[in-house]
């Protein structure tokens, strides 16, 4: 009897250990883009802003786009990408519970609950391009760092594969897939 509680106190120890460590790290390069038809991902990026009525998802990625890697932690969420015409780590975008778009200009955001900015910076070849998506609790913000060769249509495709869904919606669809109404 004894040594059956001692492997239970063993195995919950472990458990806790192992639970605690999880935790603690962050979760980077094995986790898959936040797609909003499936809420694997999406759900893990939801929890990094708690805060955000607004949860960023992805539909597809335009012809030419990949993920480089994808990095949640407690405090929001980074996702970077290549192009095979824009370039390595061509764009990054950041989910976090606010962002500094000072020095921006406010444009149509196609959403009632979001506001819109965005700043270019030019040195030389290089372009920057900074596009802020500020609602309630949190804030999107794409960053494109590319040469001026590379046509505003291959940033503006992939930013638009961007949605912004409410936490309601991820809420309700998550309960509707693991709720059996018929219990």
């Amino acid at each position: 009897m004894m040594s059956l509680v001692k492997r239970i106190t063993t195995i919950v120890v472990s458990a806790s250990v192992v639970a605690t460590l999880v935790a603690a790290c962050s979760v980077e390069d094995a986790t898959p883009l936040p797609r909003c038809d499936r809420g694997d991902s999406a759900l893990i990026a939801a929890q990094s802003v708690p805060s955000a009525e607004m949860l960023p998802c992805f539909t597809h990625l335009p012809l030419g786009w990949e993920v480089d890697t994808v990095g949640i932690t407690h405090d929001g969420t980074s996702i970077s990408f290549d192009s095979d015409r824009a370039g390595h780590h061509a764009a990054a975008l950041d989910f976090l519970e606010a962002c500094d778009s000072t020095g921006s200009t406010e444009q149509p955001s196609g959403h009632d609950d979001v506001e819109r900015f965005a700043r270019t910076e030019q040195e030389g070849s290089s372009v920057r391009t900074s596009i802020f998506h500020v609602f309630a609790g949190g804030c999107v913000t794409w960053t494109f760092d590319v040469s001026d060769k590379v046509p505003l249509s291959e940033l503006t495709a992939l930013e638009e594969s961007l949605v912004l869904m409410p936490r309601s919606v991820v809420r309700d669809n998550v309960v509707d897939s693991f709720i059996d109404r018929e219990l």
